[in-house]
């Protein structure tokens, strides 16, 4: 919903991205209802439905990114601390590292 608001603010069009990776592949057959549901549950307006392939997450992320010529990234995070940090990392902060645009990120509760 925070994306939402940002978007009628802005008159932006929302991009929905899945990023497919080797190690967590999944099929298109699955990728694309789920992402028609997606837009479908947060009664998206003026949006593009996307998969694309990369190495990992944050790849495929500032890739997409780059690709399109975003203005912002939004994303959530978990907000995760000391060593539920360290064991999983976090692909917010490696995108924030690495990408060229601003990025928002929101914490999900």
């Amino acid at each position: 919903m925070k994306v939402k608001e940002l978007q009628n603010f802005f008159k932006a069009t929302i991009h929905v991205l899945f990023v497919n990776t080797p190690a967590v592949f999944t099929t298109d057959a699955k990728t694309k209802p789920a992402l028609v549901r997606f837009a479908k549950r947060f009664m998206l307006k003026n949006f593009t439905l996307n998969v694309y392939n990369d190495i990992d997450e944050e790849q495929g992320i500032i890739n997409f990114s780059r690709e399109i010529n975003a203005d912002l990234v939004a994303m959530r995070t978990h907000g995760r601390r000391g060593l539920a940090h360290i064991a999983t990392g976090s692909i917010a902060e490696d995108v924030v590292n690495h990408i060229g645009c601003p990025i928002w990120t929101f914490k999900i509760k």
